[in-house]
């Protein structure tokens, strides 16, 4: 494997690491611009349980900030939309996708 394939795969142990880390400390971890999602799961006494909340631990914070990412450019979006094509309208987002009517 490439050098930088191997450094990949660190930066994600050490994500995973970080973020579980936290959730087994406080019970949440946090998105990039603060949004918390608290996991029981990962201090359960029952070995299937306990993988389960390791894997949303370390799974929240990446999907969270993908979220708020999404939440902000709606926003923008919306904004801009008001400005230069006020007839247009945002019906909803499918997948980090836009759809428009």
């Amino acid at each position: 494997r490439c050098s930088r394939s191997r450094v990949r795969d660190r930066e994600r142990r050490e994500h995973g690491a970080v973020a579980l880390g936290g959730g087994r400390a406080s019970g949440g971890v946090t998105a990039l611009f603060g949004r918390v999602r608290y996991i029981a799961e990962v201090r359960s006494s029952s070995y299937t349980v306990r993988g389960n909340g390791e894997w949303m631990a370390t799974n929240a914070p990446i999907q969270g900030t993908a979220s708020e990412l999404l939440k902000l450019a709606m926003l923008a979006l919306d904004r801009r939309l008001e400005q230069g094509a006020p007839d247009a309208r945002m019906l909803l987002t499918v997948h980090d996708g836009f759809r428009w009517w």
